[in-house]
């Protein structure tokens, strides 16, 4: 936790310098997404916000099997299986081979 605390704001500043240079990148919404997704509400998670950034990441390639799965994993912590269910099937429909994906599918039977 502490380590959270005295990093954080380091790589805070690293994503936004990323989003800065390439506000076309899928894998920074998908850092972002991450980060609200993962962490505690006091500093700063947030589950619509994480899925968000996910859906952006969805929007801006949605060729991305990796933005898919994290948006599935999202949707399924809020409850939301039919979003999950469909954002993991989209994510097997573009690489079929993709472990997390197979392995969210399989926990969703």
């Amino acid at each position: 936790m502490r380590s959270g605390m005295r990093l954080g704001p380091k790589a805070q500043a690293e994503t936004q310098r990323a989003l800065e240079l390439d506000p076309n990148d899928p894998r920074i919404y998908i850092v972002i997404g991450r980060r609200q997704l993962y962490s505690p509400r006091m500093f700063g998670g947030d589950i619509e916000k994480a899925i968000e950034s996910f859906r952006k990441a969805t929007t801006i390639d949605p060729h991305s099997d990796e933005s898919f799965v994290w948006l599935a994993i999202a949707c399924g912590k809020k409850g939301d299986f039919k979003a999950a269910k469909a954002a993991v099937d989209e994510a097997l429909r573009l690489n079929n081979r993709n472990v997390m994906a197979l392995e969210i599918q399989s926990a969703m039977r």
